[in-house]
């Protein structure tokens, strides 16, 4: 799903008042700024200018700084692709949604819209990002 397809439901369903209705979908790019001292003045830092590239998620009971990070339901590997689900119960206290990114400790997080039943992540096996696989769309609904 592509972030402008995520934006114009996100819009519709303010329009309609229906928030859950919306798919939640981590943002495969992020902007991260970092910094760093020179160990010595012979030194000189410099930075990567590439985007930081969507590279793995989790889904969270609660907060996630309650560190209450859920295991997904089933997995499935066929075609290049490896395919993981969570299925989401009503909770009371809400599930969350947590988007790492390659080349940063930077992550980001969202509330999952109440109502929503099952989070997927998709991986591309063919591209590695780090140490894993590209994660090519991760989405709660």
């Amino acid at each position: 799903m592509t972030l402008a397809r995520v934006a114009a439901c996100v819009a519709a369903s303010l329009v309609t008042g229906n928030a859950s209705a919306a798919p939640l979908s981590c943002p495969l790019e992020l902007v991260a700024s970092q910094t760093a001292t020179a160990p010595a003045p012979e030194w000189a830092v410099s930075y990567e200018t590439y985007p930081l590239r969507l590279s793995g998620m989790s889904v969270f009971d609660g907060p996630p700084d309650e560190q209450a990070d859920l295991k997904y339901h089933d997995s499935r590997k066929a075609n290049r692709e490896w395919t993981v689900r969570w299925r989401l119960a009503p909770n009371p206290r809400g599930y969350w949604l947590m988007c790492r990114y390659d080349g940063t400790r930077a992550q980001v997080s969202r509330r999952i819209p109440d109502g929503a039943t099952r989070c997927t992540g998709r991986y591309d096996l063919t591209v590695a990002v780090g140490a894993g696989p590209l994660l090519v769309e991760a989405v709660c609904e």
